[in-house]
Order: C-alpha cells, then sequence, then structure tokens
C-alpha cells in the first residue's frame, strides 16, 4: 500500500525574521517590511488556492459523472450483471468521493481556523481524506468504463 502523502505546511515566518536593511537611524525600513509581509501572504495564498483545486475538480466531475450514469441507465433497456455492477460501482465510487470531498473543505475550515490562532499542527486526516478521494473518484470511473463497455458490446 502506497504512504499516504502529508499535507504541506505553510512556512511559519515572524515579521521580525525578514530580510530587512537598517536605515542611517538603525530601524527597520518599513517599506521593505510591508513588502516581504505582502510577498509571504501572496505565497500563501496562492498555495492554499493551488491546493484546493483539486478538491474542487473531483467535487464537480464527481457530479457530472453521477448525472451521466444516471441519465444513461435510464435510456438502457438491457440489464446484465455487470452493467448493473458497473452502474452501481460508478456511482458509488463519485457519492463517497463527492462526500469525501466535503468533509476535506470542513477540515480545511478547521484547519485554517487553527493556523490564525497559532495552533498549527500537521494534520494527516487531511492528506488521508485527500489520498482516499483520488481512490474513490478512480473507482468512479472504472465503474463508468464498465457500465459504458458493457451498453456498446
Amino acid at each position: 500500500m502506497p504512504e499516504i502523502p502529508e499535507v504541506p505546511e505553510v512556512p511559519e515566518v515572524e515579521l521580525d525574521s525578514l530580510n530587512t536593511k537598517s536605515n542611517d537611524e538603525g530601524t527597520a525600513d518599513p517599506l521593505k517590511v510591508a513588502k516581504e509581509a505582502g510577498f509571504y501572504s501572496a505565497v500563501c495564498n496562492a498555495w492554499f488556492a493551488t491546493s484546493l483545486e483539486l478538491d474542487k475538480g473531483l467535487l464537480a466531475l464527481s457530479s457530472g459523472g453521477i448525472a451521466l450514469l444516471i441519465t444513461l441507465a435510464q435510456f438502457d433497456d438491457k440489464r446484465d450483471e455487470l452493467k448493473t455492477f458497473g452502474l452501481a460501482l460508478g456511482l458509488i465510487g463519485f457519492s463517497a468521493c463527492a462526500i469525501v470531498v466535503l468533509i476535506i473543505f470542513g477540515l480545511n475550515k478547521q484547519y485554517l481556523e487553527n493556523i490564525s490562532q497559532n495552533r498549527t499542527q500537521r494534520s494527516s486526516t487531511l492528506g488521508s481524506l485527500d489520498w482516499y478521494a483520488r481512490i474513490l473518484f478512480a473507482t468512479g470511473i472504472m465503474g463508468t468504463f464498465i457500465f459504458g463497455w458493457t451498453t456498446l458490446f
């Protein structure tokens, strides 16, 4: 079984540790501090937005897969065991993926609240759920493939 990936951490930086140069009076340049703090904020925002794109994509595609399977099942006159198995596997895989992604969204909210209150801890649960969502989505694709293949032949 492959190792479950960990949720990457956003590096913590204190404003005092930013690379600032002193002016003639020996104080930090406020413009330089503001620029570096703004850059760090933009990097954190980009990291978070990028990490959510996969989850949003899985949710949208799983919903579309459910709709596709239900639509195709309505026009199917011949039902055999393999076709029913593919339909059930696809619906279960996509539905479970959508549910797991919604749980991930809720846990992301809690994780961000903990970060804002400086109570950050690595969340192995989020990493595990991301992995499960991918596996469930692949299961839905396999079920859809089985259903479509048996429909054609």
